[in-house]
């Protein structure tokens, strides 16, 4: 999978409650950086993109102060834009700004349609966001309905090394998101991780029948193909062109959810890769319908991409 060549930042300029007028929502300044820093390392162009939805805002004001409040927020937006895009050029980065009226998920998805950008980068706060995740937040319906791959920022310092997670369930768009993972420790000091919680369908029932020794035989195949398959997606990456190569963790006694959070607890995990299936709720988000209750607790960075044919599937 091809590194990002052109990419959108999202700036979200409204202020947490509590927050000071004319702060910087500290969220947003590290998905700046964020972007600043992989536009170095790939040479990929950014687009800071600001959306402003006044509909609902401004509709308990006077029809006269409407323009006033547009005119004076729009101003605002601009000047703040300005500034961003001049910090990614004196970084080296090449770098424009876009500003957007409308509701903000579907003006950056039509933007992405329309520029055809290949990333979208977004700040995602340390969860207060699990209620606006629940609650039909933009991060959450970027990840739902964004055609190209999202990566959701969170506040923390990258240390000198970098720990990715890819989570696979030997899907093809979980090879895409081991091969984005490689093709990302080419550029940085990574140590990458593989895992894959083996799923054993018949265990799902409360009786089968079945012996112990035959369970247990069961449970050897099924573990056995699962392994198998794993590293066949291992062989179709350049992995071995890694100075830490990719350690592959299989596990089985832990539902993938579970396993996924145990393991970035216990390795300091700071970037989970993940495929991601567009259906109502995100079902199918890495290993079927856990990712949703997943998604709101994972304390790190999140990069989700989508199968390749999803693009095609978004424009029907």
């Amino acid at each position: 999978m091809q590194l990002f060549r052109n990419v959108l930042v999202h700036v979200d300029l409204k202020r947490d409650r509590g927050q000071p007028r004319g702060a910087f929502v500290p969220q947003e300044q590290v998905a700046i950086q964020r972007s600043i820093w992989l536009a170095r390392h790939t040479g990929a162009e950014l687009t800071f993109v600001c959306v402003l939805d006044f509909s609902e805002h401004i509709r308990h004001l006077e029809e006269s102060d409407h323009a006033r409040v547009t005119q004076t927020v729009e101003s605002a937006a601009h000047q703040v834009l300005t500034e961003v895009t001049d910090w990614a050029k004196r970084k080296g980065v090449v770098a424009q700004s876009k500003l957007l009226i409308g509701k903000e998920s579907v003006e950056i998805i039509r933007e992405v349609l329309r520029a055809r950008h290949d990333l979208v980068i977004s700040g995602s706060g340390n969860m207060g966001a699990v209620d606006r995740l629940f609650l039909g937040s933009t991060a959450m319906k970027l990840l739902r309905r964004c055609p190209c791959p999202v990566w959701l920022t969170k506040l923390s310092t990258p240390p000198e090394t970098i720990n990715i997670l890819v989570a696979s369930d030997l899907s093809d768009v979980s090879g895409d998101a081991l091969s984005l993972a490689v093709g990302l420790g080419r550029l940085i000091d990574a140590h990458i991780h593989l895992l894959h919680a083996v799923d054993f369908p018949l265990d799902r029932w409360n009786s089968t029948g079945l012996s112990d020794e035959t369970t247990e035989r069961y449970h050897r195949a099924v573990r056995a193909e699962a392994e198998k398959s794993l590293y066949q997606q291992l062989q179709q990456t350049d992995y071995r062109t890694l100075p830490h190569g990719v350690q592959v963790h299989i596990v089985d006694e832990l539902l993938p959810e579970v396993a996924i959070l145990d393991f970035i607890e216990k390795n300091n995990i700071h970037m989970l890769i993940m495929g991601t299936v567009a259906r109502a709720g995100i079902p199918g988000m890495v290993m079927g319908n856990h990712a949703e209750r997943l998604l709101p607790l994972v304390p790190c960075s999140i990069l989700a991409i989508k199968p390749a044919d999803f693009l095609i599937s978004y424009l029907r």
